[in-house]
């Protein structure tokens, strides 16, 4: 222990912080990609459900070309 210097400590400590921030970032962008995953499941699901509820009828009107 008594071989450790400043300069060593402070090098180390200094990749371990860029460690905890690489680690850090990764985490905010798989958590960002899980929330964007879910909230677009639930977008479409959405769609789904109301294209459910509108009529066939009422749906082929809606994609009807206009004259």
């Amino acid at each position: 222990m008594s071989n450790l210097r400043g300069h060593h400590i402070d090098s180390v400590v200094s990749e371990l912080k860029a460690d905890l921030l690489s680690r850090l970032l990764v985490r905010i962008a798989v958590n960002a990609i899980a929330v964007a995953t879910i909230d677009r499941c639930f977008v479409a699901s959405e769609l789904l459900m109301t294209l459910a509820r509108v009529g066939r009828l009422q749906l082929m009107r809606a994609f009807r070309p206009s004259r």
